[in-house]
């Protein structure tokens, strides 16, 4: 599970009538990268559309945040760990530059690294400790932009990934490596699942997170988006 900012999203546009400029879209035909996709944040006016396109709002109705209305986002690449490995969605560019020789800049260096949470993790667990990513390694990202207790389809989802991955290695239960806010994800679902059930399918977590960092990080996340915040 990763942390917040780990898990790529892809957003469609149906019918959208509240745009914030004439340079943004009202509907879109195929789904597009709405995270990580730097696009938007280097093209003049484009980053005014990403943020409306990725805020949340605040329904009435039903008591939890919801996307704007003509704006659908999910989950990029769910099960998979390709969606971890590379947050960038033009990752795929970038790898063609290094693999040209071009020399990048040093700044760009180390955005790229970050851009890479969990890729050197995957690679040993493949390469030196022998697992097979789709057979007895997956990932499960997730929309940061909401709360566990708002994205029960994640833990819905999340808990049929746990059951298949048990029953198609023999029975061995799972161990769930989260970072960050994937630690609270998985804290907030083993805590509304029965302990039987927990103790049948998960060996002993190895979570990481810190609740100050992930506080200031996901106010600051909140300031920019203007997404309603639930938890604060």
């Amino acid at each position: 599970m990763p942390g917040l900012g780990g898990s790529q999203l892809e957003a469609r546009l149906v019918n959208k009538a509240r745009k914030r400029s004439v340079l943004c879209q009202g509907g879109t035909r195929a789904w597009f990268a709405l995270w990580l996709n730097l696009e938007p944040f280097v093209t003049p006016g484009r980053f005014d559309c990403w943020t409306d396109n990725a805020r949340l709002e605040w329904d009435f109705a039903t008591h939890a945040p919801r996307s704007p209305p003509g704006v659908e986002v999910r989950v990029a690449r769910w099960n998979s760990t390709e969606g971890v490995e590379r947050v960038d969605a033009n990752a795929a560019r970038l790898d063609w530059l290094q693999s040209q020789k071009w020399a990048l800049p040093p700044d760009l260096e180390e955005v790229l690294g970050w851009l890479n949470p969990l890729k050197t993790m995957v690679h040993r667990l493949v390469d030196e400790l022998g697992y097979t990513r789709g057979l007895d390694l997956f990932a499960a990202p997730y929309d940061f932009r909401q709360s566990p207790q708002s994205n029960k389809e994640w833990g819905t989802a999340m808990k049929r990934l746990i059951e298949s991955t048990v029953a198609r290695n023999g029975g061995r239960p799972v161990t769930l490596v989260c970072h960050s806010m994937g630690g609270l994800y998985t804290t907030a679902l083993l805590n509304r699942l029965e302990e039987n059930w927990v103790r049948k399918h998960t060996a002993r977590p190895s979570i990481a997170f810190t609740f100050i960092v992930l506080t200031f990080t996901y106010m600051m996340a909140c300031r920019l988006l203007n997404t309603c915040c639930e938890w604060f």
